[in-house]
């Protein structure tokens, strides 16, 4: 078996003879030089808000639609609708109990109107009786 640390022995490393052009100190200068070209000229408030409409929902270059995954999903929700505030069983609030969005068809779908807020009991009864 060949030995490992020399099976590179003898190869000619691809960068050897050519310049660095991205050392270290170039790096810091040209960030010195982003951060003031920034600060000279901001990005205006309405173009950020442009920007991000026009890389929202469907139009963004990672969108999978239907095919997205669990958590990506929750985090969907949660950006669309917020943080829940009340438990819609119960009727407990954030500050008595934790409470999470709750799927009611258990479908997972992209579908803003099939979430509910329930607290975390709340969560697990209804879970437990949708899977009997």
């Amino acid at each position: 078996m060949a030995n490992k640390t020399n099976f590179k022995k003898g190869n000619i490393p691809w960068n050897k003879g050519k310049q660095e052009i991205y050392s270290t100190e170039y790096r810091k200068k040209l960030s010195i030089a982003q951060k003031k070209r920034f600060q000279e000229n901001p990005i205006s408030e309405k173009r950020r808000e442009k920007m991000r409409e026009i890389n929202k929902g469907e139009k963004a270059y990672n969108w999978k639609g239907n095919r997205v995954g669990y958590k990506c999903l929750h985090s969907w929700v949660y950006c669309w609708k917020g943080k829940p505030q009340i438990c819609e069983i119960c009727g407990a609030t954030k500050k008595q109990k934790k409470l999470h969005w709750a799927n009611k068809s258990h479908k997972y779908l992209r579908d803003l109107s099939d979430w509910i807020s329930l607290c975390v009991s709340c969560h697990k009864k209804y879970d437990n009786v949708k899977n009997l």
